[in-house]
C-alpha cells in the first residue's frame, strides 16, 4: 500500500485485529507475570516472618528453661549462708 492507492478496508480491518490481539495477548503476559512475582515475595515474606517466629520460640524456651533451673536451684554460697542463718536484712542496716 502507498499514499496514492485507494484503501482496501479489509486488509485494514485485519491490521488492528492483530494489532488488537497481540496486545490483548502481551498485556494478559504482563498481569499473569506480575501475579507470579507479587505470590513469590508473599511467600518469601512469610518464610521470613515464619524463620523470626521459630527463632524467638527457641528463645523463650531456653529462656523458661534457665529460668527454671535457677528457681529449682538450692541457694548456695556464702552470701546466702550468712543472710539466711542470721534472718532477713533491714534495708540501711549491715550485721
Amino acid at each position: 500500500m502507498f499514499w496514492g492507492a485507494p484503501l482496501d478496508h479489509r486488509a485494514f480491518h485485519a491490521l488492528t485485529t492483530d494489532t488488537v490481539a497481540g496486545l490483548l495477548v502481551l498485556l494478559i503476559t504482563v498481569l499473569v507475570v506480575d501475579q507470579v512475582v507479587r505470590l513469590r515475595q508473599i511467600n518469601g515474606r512469610a518464610r521470613a516472618v515464619a524463620a523470626q517466629a521459630a527463632i524467638m520460640v527457641n528463645q523463650a524456651i531456653r529462656s523458661a528453661q534457665a529460668v527454671s533451673q535457677a528457681l529449682n536451684r538450692p541457694l548456695t554460697g556464702w552470701r546466702y549462708t550468712k543472710n539466711i542463718q542470721a534472718g532477713p536484712a533491714r534495708i540501711g542496716h549491715t550485721r
